[in-house]
């Protein structure tokens, strides 16, 4: 009996566990979002950019988490990538596939993804001219895509083609050439029957759906805004629904059918980012300088549940995995937020590039940097480094996760990452071994052993990593085996994570009392003595010196952000607001530097910032305002009327005194007011986004005379980004730069409007105002020559700077060592006739000297640099040091940042704050900025020894707060895309 009862308790445990083991199996199943609602074998292979379905999700899997690419230790096998290309690997059991092309050829790659064997080769012919487009996109941007039958390639050409998996062609045909700044962007992907093509470009936006097998059009829909993202494919409460983003929307269509299910407008700008999944029932869609939105997909219809505006990704996509939302941006950093609030759990700061989206496989997220630096972490609600291992070259592709493998496709080799089995030899290619490689694990329990290695006495670089204030005190001085050492104590990254916890939470730590706070500043205290005792072993006593006053317990608290907006101060009844001062009443100024003479300005700000005159409503944009006497004159725009409108305020109280406007419509990127009007002896010059000049009478509110520059000088094409000229006076002239094909820079009778003069054409168009300069006594007028455009097509016999004769359009020298694709800064006249340059998209700047000779004039280059250079407004001058905000959209993310004429970097404010292209000018010694993404003014010294912030507030709304600054009679105009506001600031 006994027996048998012990039988039947076993038998019910058996019973138990089974049912157990069957029912995590399920969950787990069902917990999987992997490739949720495509047919059956798309979750286990990687079809498209981003895994199945598109949404960064890969099948949980044994996935490796070391590797050495020097050594070969868990690299499986490594590939010569036959042709450049900025797109991901696709997988699909046995056969791994990329595409590839240059200003020769495009092709269709085909690997064995058990050997790495380059199994064909395939060029795809094409009957149009290949476009030059942006390098950071190249020709072969978008990543091809796999029913699981064939595989599809799409080209910056428009060339789309079908191959079988044996590299026979099944059909090809081309859509049009696509037209974008940047080129081609959008990936492919596939349900298994039908092929999806995002084609958003300037001239059309459309989404198409072909059949897989012959090439057919199935169905096509036409679409309004133009878009980088790639679709994604996902089931929700009422079926497979196809994604995509655009600049100002995201839509959901019918695969089958094409019937469009539901639209949200939540984007804005240039949108490259897909949508995020979570494989059940949330998409997340974020992108730079709009927002990230989270949308519920349940119920009758979609629903916004929450939107967060801190970090946004520009190129890489965010992911939604584990209840978790992670976004990665531009700028190195990878905010991880609650996936049904919205709140922010953790920032990441990794400081380098972040182009390659997050992948998620398990519990474990993969995103690699830019350098080729594989960044491994949890998915959790604190942020958990599992490793970080270097590839030695860079990566903009996404990775690939099938077979139990990652494929990483680097600028130079593919790799296949796997633990090898004893009968499969490393790198059988034998081609890609990468060199000065390491593998970096999470926190050890104790340093790991110190053994010297050969070139441990060179200057270590890539500092960009490490907190703004340690990299300005190590920097240049810290050797390869000090950094070795460094990096690896415990304690060294246990204050890190703290650091990063109380940033997250907030820096008031130092006067908070809870208990979290509590622990966090004993925890702190605790590492930064032990981190303090181990590196002193380390650092040069120099060094140290600088270092304790970097790292000691009180440094974490500099330096802080305030997140909430400020209630406003009000000015008191009987306060002082007259003051004597000068007029701001064009663009950067009474002399167009950014400079004010004007003395006694506050050098401490209220606690809630300075008094707050009044505030009112403005049209989306970026236009700043033109302060002439007690009024301020705006051009603002009326996106939904389409139309631009000229204002006149009262600059005591804000009143409109009256308006005038002009219909003008059109599309642009990033819509709304671009320009500062001109004021000049009762008359306002002004110039619109579309081109449309004005010369409009203060007395009468009449126009006198108008021009349609794009229209009048044979246009065609409106640039990407609008027209940007601040009109330019100078005696009898207005001056713009109108950079069509048969002008460029034009001059204008000031009071008739008659075309005095034009220069030939100086390239493509540019974003660059001409500014007046002094050379040898005499003045020039300069401008940037864009000898090529964004797409790298030649435009004009001129590159760099000229320098023209204001007075009669002649070019009477050309600085050529010089070219951006996309300028925007002006010129600055930096004394002793010498010009300084300098842009974004990684063009850094140059100081240049223009000399009169026998023959005329000459250039003389003194310095070029990478170490300082503006996306949107021009530095400003001030004894003897430029300041600016030198942080754009490629990677440069040094915040305010001082510099000598010699071309000596003094300091950096790095991401402390970061500034991100707002406003600035510089008055009494000080130089007021906004940052540009978080609405936040800033009081600091114009002191080339040290960077120091006097005071700071937020009266802003978080967005583009791009918009020039004015300053007059102690009154500063700030602004972000909805309000404007006139502070005292005396």
């Amino acid at each position: 009996m006994a027996n048998a009862m012990q039988l039947t308790i076993a038998g019910l445990r058996h019973v138990v566990l089974a049912l157990v083991f069957t029912t995590l199996l399920a969950s787990a199943r069902a917990a999987d979002p992997s490739g949720a609602g495509l047919p059956k074998g798309f979750a286990e292979q990687w079809p498209s950019l981003r895994g199945p379905g598109g949404y960064g999700v890969g099948k949980p899997a044994n996935t490796m988490t070391q590797w050495d690419v020097q050594t070969g230790e868990g690299i499986l096998w490594s590939a010569k990538v036959p042709l450049a290309g900025n797109n991901s690997p696709i997988v699909w059991r046995d056969h791994v596939f990329m595409s590839g092309a240059d200003e020769m050829r495009q092709s269709v790659f085909c690997f064995d993804a058990n050997t790495g064997k380059q199994l064909w080769i395939k060029d795809v012919a094409t009957s149009v001219q290949r476009p030059k487009v942006n390098k950071d996109a190249g020709l072969a941007a978008p990543t091809m895509a796999s029913d699981g039958t064939r595989v599809f390639a799409i080209f910056a050409t428009g060339d789309l083609v079908a191959f079988d998996f044996d590299g026979n062609l099944v059909w090809k045909k081309n859509l049009g050439l696509p037209n974008n700044p940047y080129g081609m962007g959008s990936s492919l992907i596939s349900d298994g029957q039908r092929l999806f093509i995002q084609y958003d470009h300037r001239e059309t936006q459309k989404v198409i759906a072909l059949e897989c097998h012959s090439g057919k059009p199935v169905w096509q829909k036409a679409r309004e805004h133009i878009s980088w993202s790639s679709p994604a494919l996902i089931r929700a409460a009422k079926g497979l629904q196809l994604i995509l983003n655009d600049e100002k929307n995201v839509t959901a269509y019918d695969p089958v059918t094409g019937k469009q299910l539901w639209q949200i407008e939540c984007l804005g700008g240039e949108v490259a980012p897909s949508p995020a999944f979570n494989g059940k029932d949330i998409l997340v869609v974020a992108n730079e300088y709009a927002q990230a939105t989270a949308i519920k997909l349940t119920g009758e219809s979609p629903r916004i549940m929450w939107h967060y505006d801190d970090y946004l990704p520009e190129i890489a996509s965010p992911l939604a995995a584990g209840g978790l939302v992670f976004i990665p941006t531009s700028y190195g950093d990878v905010a991880c937020l609650d996936e049904t609030t919205g709140k922010e759990l953790w920032v990441h700061h990794f400081d380098v590039d972040l182009l390659s989206s997050p992948i998620q496989v398990g519990d474990r997220i993969y995103q690699i940097d830019f350098e080729g630096t594989v960044h491994i972490f949890k998915a959790a609600r604190s942020y958990i480094e599992v490793a970080t291992i270097e590839m030695g070259q860079q990566v903009y592709a996404t990775p690939a996760f099938a077979n139990g493998c990652i494929y990483i496709r680097g600028e130079e080799s593919l790799y296949c990452i796997r633990k090898r089995k004893p009968s499969e030899n490393p790198f059988q290619q034998g081609s890609a071994m990468a060199k000065n490689t390491a593998t970096k694990n999470a926190v050890p329990n104790k340093p790991a052993p110190w053994t010297p290695r050969p070139g441990d006495d060179q200057l270590a670089t890539n500092m960009s990593w490490m907190p703004w204030d340690l990299h300005e005190t190590l920097d240049g001085s810290l050797t390869v085996g000090q950094l070795r050492q460094f990096t690896a104590l415990p304690s060294f990254k246990a204050c890190l994570a703290i650091r990063e916890d109380i940033q997250s939470r907030g820096w008031g730590f130092f006067s908070l009392e809870g208990n979290d706070f509590k622990k966090n500043k004993s925890d702190y205290y605790k590492q930064s003595n032990e981190f303090m005792s181990a590196v002193s072993k380390i650092l040069t006593d120099e060094q140290m010196a600088g270092f304790e006053q970097a790292f000691g317990p009180g440094a974490a608290a500099l330096n802080a952000a305030p997140m909430a907006k400020a209630v406003e101060n009000r000015v008191a009844p009987n306060q002082n607001t007259d003051f004597p001062g000068t007029n701001w009443a064009q663009f950067m100024g009474p002399t167009r530097t950014g400079k004010s003479e004007e003395k006694g300005l506050l050098r401490k700000w209220p606690e809630n910032g300075p008094p707050v005159l009044w505030t009112v409503n403005v049209g989306d944009g970026y236009a700043g305002p033109a302060i002439v006497g007690d009024k301020v004159y705006l051009l603002d725009r009326e996106e939904a009327e389409q139309r631009d409108v000229f204002k006149c305020y009262d600059l005591k109280t804000g009143d409109e005194l009256w308006q005038h406007a002009y219909d003008t419509s059109g599309k642009i990127i990033y819509p709304g007011s671009r320009t500062v009007p001109t004021i000049e002896n009762g008359l306002a010059y002004i110039c619109g986004g579309f081109g449309h000049l004005h010369c409009i009478d203060l007395n009468t509110q009449q126009v006198v005379w108008g021009k349609d520059l794009w229209s009048d000088f044979k246009g065609g094409e409106l640039p990407a980004w609008g027209v940007a000229q601040n009109p330019l006076t100078y005696k009898d002239l207005v001056i713009v730069a109108v950079q069509t094909d048969i002008v460029g820079v034009v001059a204008f009778d000031k009071k008739t409007g008659d075309v005095r003069w034009t220069t030939q054409p100086l390239g493509d168009y540019s974003y660059v105002n001409p500014s007046l300069v002094t050379i040898e006594g005499e003045q020039h007028l300069t401008m940037v020559a864009a000898a090529s455009n964004w797409r790298g097509e030649s435009k004009s016999d001129y590159q760099g700077v000229v320098g023209i004769a204001p007075d009669s359009g002649e070019i009477l020298w050309n600085y050529k060592n010089w070219d951006c694709g996309i300028p925007i800064p002006p010129i600055v006249d930096a004394g002793k006739n010498r010009l300084y340059v300098g842009a974004g998209y990684r063009s850094g700047c140059a100081l240049f000297e223009v000399k009169k000779n026998k023959d005329g004039f000459a250039t003389e280059e003194i310095f070029k640099t990478m170490d300082f250079g503006t996306h949107i407004h021009p530095p400003i001058l001030h004894d003897g040091h430029f300041y600016a905000h030198c942080s754009d959209s490629r990677g440069r993310q040094d915040g305010l940042t001082c510099m000598s004429l010699d071309g000596e970097v003094k300091w950096q404010s790095k991401k402390s704050p970061i500034f991100n292209k707002g406003g600035f000018i510089i008055a009494d010694d000080l130089i007021i900025s906004v940052d540009g993404k978080f609405g936040i003014l800033y009081l600091t010294e114009a002191n080339p020894n040290q960077f120091t912030i006097l005071s700071k507030v937020r009266l802003l709304d978080k967005s583009r707060c791009w918009a020039p600054l004015a300053l007059s009679r102690g009154k500063l105009i700030i602004r972000d895309d909805k309000q404007m506001k006139c502070l005292l600031v005396k």
